[in-house]
This record gives structure tokens, sequence and C-alpha cells, in this order.
């Protein structure tokens, strides 16, 4: 279990995290179903960020409330609408890890969330370029980035891309019609509905340690 009686938890990220449901999910299944580690949660949601923005406000947004534990769940803005560079993956990689070691330097705990698919391209950002699958390409290779940020840094990780991408693809095969399309990714392609929101919820509390047994006979 990595969390302890007492956290304060805070939950970062930019609007798909805003959007306030895969933060409720997980409050209200910390307050229903392990209400002995009194655990309060605060949201810290920040609408088109990316990593360096977060990193430029956590001081006076985050820190300021003395946090115990941190999840983070930046990428999708960071991969920019665009295909996989080095550099870019390089200015990720730099972001990531000085929010994390800021993180630490105050004896807050993290859970690094990598970023989740893209179901379809974002029509709203002009500077898109390059096709779906290498959005989500890019989105993957940002995940991978986090795996190694969280090992060198001895941290928890939410691998949410991989699993919302699969069930992206066979939830699609299984439950579309005609008229309706189920969308793990959102009607958007990018701000996940409830369905993507539970496996995010699922994928922060399974890294926080919880395996889901409430009780036993």
């Amino acid at each position: 279990l990595y969390l302890k009686v007492g956290d304060r938890l805070a939950i970062c990220g930019d609007s798909i995290t805003e959007q306030k449901k895969y933060s409720r999910l997980i409050e209200t299944y910390l307050a229903a179903c392990a209400p002995q580690l009194e655990i309060s949660v605060r949201q810290y949601g920040w609408s088109g960020e990316k990593t360096d923005g977060f990193l430029r406000r956590m001081d006076r947004d985050c820190l300021t409330f003395d946090p115990t534990i941190a999840t983070l769940c930046y990428g999708m803005n960071d991969a920019r609408y665009r295909p996989y560079d080095a550099t870019n993956g390089q200015w990720f990689e730099d972001h990531l890890t000085a929010i994390v070691q800021k993180f630490q330097q105050a004896g807050t705990r993290v859970i690094l969330g990598s970023p989740g698919p893209a179901g379809k391209l974002a029509t709203w950002v002009k500077s898109r370029a390059g096709t779906l699958d290498e959005h989500n390409i890019h989105l993957c290779a940002l995940r991978d980035i986090g795996i190694q940020v969280s090992k060198q840094h001895n941290i928890r990780f939410a691998d949410l891309f991989w699993p919302m991408y699969q069930a992206s693809v066979l939830a699609d095969r299984k439950y579309s019609t005609a008229d309706d399309k189920y969308d793990v990714a959102g009607e958007d392609g990018i701000h996940p509905g409830w369905a993507g929101q539970v496996m995010m919820a699922y994928g922060f509390l399974h890294a926080m340690g919880l395996d889901g047994q409430i009780g036993n006979f």
C-alpha cells in the first residue's frame, strides 16, 4: 500500500483532469471503501496545460497546501498533436523529471500516470500534424518515458495508455453501432467520457496499492 493514514492527495493534470471525473471517482472510492485511511483529496487540473506550465505554478497552486502524495497525468498536450520526435521527448522528460524532483524535495510521494490514447485528431488544434496512428505512437512514447522516469526516481507508475488503447479498439468492435459509436477516448477523441475515466481511476487506485478487496467473509 502506497497510501498512509491522513494523506493529503493532490490530483494534478491538464483539462482531462480538470473535467473532475476520474478525480471524483478516486475520492469517492477512498471515502467509501477505505474510510479508515482518512484521506483528503484536492484536484489541480488546468485546461490546456503541459508539464512546463504545472512546473511554473506548482509552488503557488499545489505545494502551498502541503500534499503528502500526488498523482500526475500529463502528456496529451505535451505531445503537441504531431508525430514523435526525440527533441520533444527529451523536453517532456526534462520537465517531468523536474516536477517529480520538486515533489520529492517537498516530501511528497508521487504516482506518475501516463497520458491516455487519442481516439480522433484534435480538430481545434490548428498546428496539428500527422495521422491518428502517429499521434498515438507519440503518446505511447511519452508513456515509455514516464516508465523510465518512475524507475529512476523510485516512484509508482500508472499505465493508462495501453489499457485504454486496447479497450478503445475492443469496445468499438463490441459495442458500437451504426448510430452510436462507443468512444473510450470521448466524443472529441481527447477528453475521455465516463468509460475512459473509470479506467483512469482504476489505474491510479491500483498504483496506490488498493486491490479492490473491500471485505471478506
